[in-house]
C-alpha cells in the first residue's frame, strides 16, 4: 500500500481528495493573480479549478461562459460532472 499526502492510496480515497482540495484552496491567490490572467486562454481551467476547489457556482459559471466563448465546448461540458465528483468525494 502506497502513502500519498498522509493517506493509504485505496484505502481513503476521498480524504485523499479532500486534502488535495485543501492544497489547491491554499493556493486560490497564486492562481488567480498571476497564473491565469483575465482573457487568457488558462483562464478558464484555472477558473474551473478554483470552482471546483471551492465549491463556488460563481466560479464555475464563470468558466463555463469563458470556455464556450473561447468555443472549448467539450472542456465546457466536463465542469457539471466534475462539481458531481467533488461532491461525491467530500460526501
Amino acid at each position: 500500500m502506497q502513502t500519498v499526502v498522509g493517506c493509504q492510496v485505496g484505502h481513503d480515497l476521498g480524504e485523499l481528495v479532500r486534502k488535495a482540495l485543501r492544497l489547491l484552496e491554499a493556493a486560490r491567490g497564486d492562481v488567480e493573480g498571476s497564473f491565469a490572467p483575465p482573457g487568457s486562454y488558462v483562464e478558464p481551467f484555472a477558473t474551473r479549478a478554483l470552482g471546483v476547489t471551492t465549491g463556488d457556482d460563481e466560479l464555475l459559471r464563470r468558466a463555463d461562459e469563458r470556455f464556450r466563448a473561447l468555443g472549448l465546448v467539450w472542456h465546457a461540458d466536463q465542469t457539471e460532472p466534475l462539481r458531481r465528483l467533488r461532491k461525491l468525494a467530500l460526501g
